[in-house]
């Protein structure tokens, strides 16, 4: 082989709940239903971490922070039911039940942001009637938001990031983690 190439060798499934423990992680990330978790697999030259689309660019913009966490900051509001101009996590599918969602973040300039919830239905995407969480700006501290919900029906859901009509620009924040969990 020529210099600076590789040859796989073979590849190995790992067993995730084996790892997260030795890694010191509590349960409530071994149970995380999301494929983003705390934002720290995002491989260099990807738009995103993974399990997570980019915003379309036009509304925010996200990067990487020094600390691992991600860093979104807007320009202007996205419109209304306008789902891929937002920052949000792949379509995750659920069974019928109830389920709590966790977001820590830091908003740290100007305005506050919301997160949202979505049923995927093919390529149409409809806000769930659950009221979104709401993170108020405020001095630079991380702080834990809560929701908990319920699916009457198996779904595919999209959580996603967005700031309210009238917010102001350069409104930015720091997402440390997104968790879903089954509630219980």
């Amino acid at each position: 082989m020529p210099p600076g190439t590789m040859k796989v060798i073979s590849v190995e499934p790992i067993d995730r709940e084996a790892v997260m423990a030795d890694s010191g992680n509590n349960t409530s990330a071994q149970v995380n239903l999301l494929p983003c978790s705390d934002f720290s697999n995002w491989w260099t030259g990807a738009p995103a971490p993974n399990g997570l689309l980019p915003p379309d660019g036009s509304r925010s913009l996200i990067s990487r922070a020094p600390e691992g966490t991600v860093r979104q900051e807007w320009t202007r509001p996205e419109d209304s039911g306008k789902l891929k101009q937002r920052f949000r996590c792949q379509a995750v599918s659920l069974q019928a039940g109830t389920y709590h969602l966790e977001i820590v973040a830091e908003s740290d300039r100007k305005g506050g942001c919301m997160v949202t919830l979505w049923r995927e239905e093919g390529e149409t995407y409809t806000m769930l009637p659950v009221a979104p969480i709401l993170l108020v700006p405020g001095a630079s501290a991380a702080k834990r938001y809560g929701r908990t919900f319920t699916l009457d029906a198996p779904a595919k859901i999209v959580i996603a990031s967005e700031i309210p009509a009238g917010a102001m620009p350069q409104t930015a924040v720091h997402w440390i983690r997104w968790t879903l969990k089954p509630a219980g």
